[in-house]
């Protein structure tokens, strides 16, 4: 919820400049097929780094233990993933929390188009 209180305090108040809708998910990817490239994030994705990025494009992150549902997932064009490398997802790390993973994937996103 964008209006956790600890939501607000984290953003600093800043969470009240930006326009927040609430919908169901499912349903609005079905309305915007064809208009916007959505993008999964999973463990058995194409590495982020070997996607070619479309846009308009919409990244979808899931429950850090649960991961997206079956529906997100089948409603998704592409699948990606954070590429296994040393320091970040190796045989020892089991997952990363959903900020960090959504951290390194905006990162490699914002690389490719800048």
């Amino acid at each position: 919820d964008v209006y956790n209180p600890k939501t607000v305090q984290a953003t600093m108040g800043s969470v009240f400049r930006v326009a927040v809708y609430y919908t169901p998910l499912a349903p609005w990817l079905e309305q915007q097929h064809g208009n916007v490239h959505t993008y999964a994030t999973a463990l058995n994705g194409t590495p982020v780094k070997e996607v070619v990025k479309k846009s308009p494009s919409v990244i979808l992150f899931g429950n850090e233990s649960k991961g997206l549902s079956d529906q997100l997932l089948k409603l998704s064009d592409t699948v990606i993933t954070i590429p296994k490398f040393e320091g970040v997802m190796n045989n020892r790390t089991e997952s990363l929390n959903v900020a960090m993973s959504a951290a390194i994937i905006c990162n490699e996103w914002r690389r490719d188009t800048v």
